[in-house]
């Protein structure tokens, strides 16, 4: 399984808003880093999980960021099952999407690459389901040329 790292430039695709540069860290009244979700996901994601990495608020407004385990991807013309390291997701969105707490992790996922990239480029923030955000990437996404065969001259 390999981890597509969808910063910043993956925000886009939804039109997210921009955001702003002042961070203040209160905790989510129901979101908290290291929990497991289960989530309402489309039928190709079917077990898919995402993990709660880093909670803050900028503007009044609640960010979860969050990795997903487990999507199906159309990428370079196959479907893969891959992970995404890091979803920038309104508090409300992931309210909506998210069906039952199935448990913790002690260790975060590696989300802190994309949310870097995110935060030095001001990213957006989805405020979509989490299904449509993965809906919308899916397909939209242009792997580097060796992520399906890093070796040409091997055979898949």
């Amino acid at each position: 399984m390999r981890i597509l790292p969808l910063i910043a430039a993956a925000v886009t695709v939804m039109g997210a808003s921009p955001a702003a540069a002042d961070v203040v860290l209160p905790p989510s009244a129901q979101f908290a880093p290291g929990q497991v979700w289960e989530y309402n996901t489309r039928s190709e994601d079917s077990g898919s999980t995402l993990i709660v990495c880093h909670v803050e608020t900028q503007n009044g407004e609640t960010i979860v960021h969050v990795f997903v385990r487990g999507v199906t991807l159309s990428l370079g013309g196959e479907s893969r099952e891959t992970d995404i390291a890091h979803l920038p997701m309104s508090e409300a969105a992931l309210a909506a999407s998210v069906t039952a707490q199935s448990g913790t992790v002690d260790q975060l996922p590696p989300f802190q690459a994309g949310y870097n990239t995110w935060r030095s480029e001001n990213g957006g923030v989805f405020t979509e389901p989490v299904a449509q955000v993965i809906a919308a990437m899916d397909g939209a996404i242009m792997p580097p040329p060796d992520f399906l065969n890093p070796d040409p001259g091997a055979t898949q």
